[in-house]
């Protein structure tokens, strides 16, 4: 009686198993099915050894082969490249980082299926992931994700040959729908921060522009004989200003430094000149802090890898 009333349970657990397995590995067999197909239907001559020419991979191609010479020929990346604008910084255009272990992971990966129809494949099944992370059914998902990867905006670029930018935009759902739930208060705070959303999504959409790039000197933690108390860290304090609607602004103060510092922003170098009898009503974006009128300069204490967001108001001193 035991051994029989054991083996019926055992059997209905391996059929719940069975059972479980099944309703999950269908939903992903038939999503990823059906988007290999509609890719590969859409991009079919692809598969019958046509290339699709794309005008910015072409001129790309152009003005990177003098850094892809060299590199073959050294095994060293160039500094500066005269294929582009009469001359220019080489790492604008091609240059190969030393951390290279997306592309030598999730690089790997999407090389199974090639573009063009991989940018939609991969597309596709990245939305779908996104929307299984945040509980959405997996068979509604697959409709979601197909009219994400048909996009129009993403078959434009891609006959354009934005490459660089449909990749990103193929990551982008497994990158803004990690599981929310998972954020801590700081992280939570900064994705519903109203004021710094309405900086990124104002209505004139102007990009932002850098006013300063500069070094800065930090604590030497342990200076030997002879050393200065403190060490000069190039390139590391960066002031951004982005022109909004309504005739405000919008400043950023970088620290890329691993110490405390204080970073500069001098009105002048924003097209405000003391003599202007103009200032800035400042308003902390991330405490929402107040900071009256002020003129000329601001000059903060930041952290090392923090930064301070300011919305500013023109007003007349």
């Amino acid at each position: 009686m035991f051994f029989r009333t054991f083996g019926n349970r055992l059997r209905h657990a391996g059929m719940d198993f069975s059972n479980t397995i099944r309703s999950k590995l269908l939903p992903a067999l038939a999503a990823f099915a059906l988007f290999f197909v509609v890719s590969a239907a859409y991009f079919a001559p692809q598969f019958r050894g046509e290339a699709l020419p794309q005008h910015d991979v072409i001129q790309y191609e152009g003005m990177a082969k003098d850094i892809s010479d060299m590199r073959a020929a050294t095994g060293e990346d160039p500094q500066w490249t005269g294929g582009m604008f009469g001359g220019m910084p080489a790492y604008l255009i091609n240059v190969a980082y030393p951390a290279q272990l997306v592309k030598r992971t999730v690089g790997q990966v999407v090389k199974i299926i090639d573009t063009p129809a991989g940018f939609l494949f991969f597309a596709m099944v990245s939305m779908w992931l996104m929307l299984l992370i945040v509980g959405i059914n997996p068979w509604v998902g697959i409709v979601a994700a197909l009219a994400y990867g048909l996009s129009t905006y993403f078959l434009l670029i891609i006959g354009a040959g934005h490459v660089t930018k449909m990749w990103a935009l193929v990551y982008a759902p497994l990158m803004m729908g990690g599981d929310l739930r998972s954020m801590n208060e700081f992280c939570e705070k900064l994705m519903l921060n109203k004021e710094l959303l309405a900086i990124n999504q104002d209505e004139e959409a102007r990009p932002p522009y850098v006013v300063q790039l500069g070094d800065l000197n930090v604590e030497n933690p342990n200076p030997k004989d002879g050393e200065f108390p403190w060490v000069v860290q190039e390139q590391t304090a960066l002031t951004m200003i982005k022109h909004l609607s309504g005739g405000e602004f919008a400043i950023g103060l970088f620290n890329l430094s691993k110490s405390d510092a204080q970073i500069s922003c001098i009105f002048a170098d924003c097209g405000l000149p003391y003599t202007s009898g103009y200032g800035f009503e400042m308003t902390d974006v991330f405490t929402g802090e107040k900071l009256g009128v002020v003129r000329d300069y601001y000059c903060p204490v930041i952290p090392g890898h923090d930064c301070r967001v300011f919305r500013c108001k023109l007003v007349k001193c």
